[in-house]
């Protein structure tokens, strides 16, 4: 199975955001030998981290990782779009995450937009 469908499956379905960023932390790996964060597998594990530090309550954490998210996402937006998400409409699922986190809302999974 391709690994971000894989990665797709483990995050909406079963929502193991751990397992998540092993999945894609091995694919990041094996394609940059870690040259580079500029790759859509790190964005996408790091959403991934936001989601497992804000549902375990570190708040500091989730809101640290997903602020890097949007840190480094203009270098990776054609590529999260090749393997099949909505990059424009991810970018706005995170800002609102970061936002609701702010409000000190209760963490609810949140769906990562892929494209029709």
């Amino acid at each position: 199975m391709n690994r971000y469908k894989e990665f797709l499956n483990e995050y909406e379905n079963k929502r193991d955001y751990f397992q998540c960023h092993e999945i894609l932390e091995e694919l990041w790996k094996e394609e940059t030998n870690c040259h580079t964060k500029e790759h859509p597998a790190v964005i996408l594990l790091q959403i991934a981290v936001g989601a497992y530090h804000w549902e375990n309550k570190n708040i500091t954490g989730a809101t640290k990782v997903l602020q890097g998210v949007l840190a480094h996402y203009g270098e990776v937006e054609v590529a999260l779009e090749e393997i099949g998400f909505d990059s424009k409409k991810l970018k706005e699922v995170v800002e609102n995450e970061i936002d609701s986190i702010k409000e000190n809302k209760e963490f609810k999974h949140f769906s990562l937009p892929i494209k029709n």
